[in-house]
């Protein structure tokens, strides 16, 4: 045990420099933040539509293909699907809803927001 020398695995990353202690902290935190990628804010635009229980799914998969997050479903007669998409995504979207439904189905702005995304 003695002599004060701490081994540590290797696990890929370069070993700190006992003679620092913040470089192990700065090292890991480096990794870390490699490892989480870059996010940025963005507008987005809150939205809900309403769809009859037929189209749920797809109207879920439509809204996955423009970026976009689901936020809540709530069940009655139909379902209302609150969701998030980046903005420049909405008229994509707006189409594909109106086609896929025969022109039924139009997304409602509920507020424009900003995320990361």
């Amino acid at each position: 045990m003695g002599g004060g020398h701490v081994s540590r695995p290797d696990f890929g990353m370069p070993q700190p420099d006992p003679a620092c202690p913040l470089t192990e902290f700065y090292l890991l935190l480096q990794h870390a933040l490699d490892a989480a990628g870059i996010c940025k804010m963005q507008p987005w635009l809150r939205q809900t539509v309403s769809a009859p229980y037929a189209l749920f799914e797809r109207v879920k998969l439509l809204i996955a293909a423009q970026a976009g997050v689901l936020e809540d479903a709530q069940y009655g007669a139909d379902i209302l699907v609150t969701y998030r998409i980046p903005a420049g995504a909405d008229e994509a979207l707006r189409t594909a809803l109106r086609e896929a439904s025969s022109g039924t189905i139009a997304p409602q702005l509920l507020e424009e927001i900003f995320c990361a995304g």
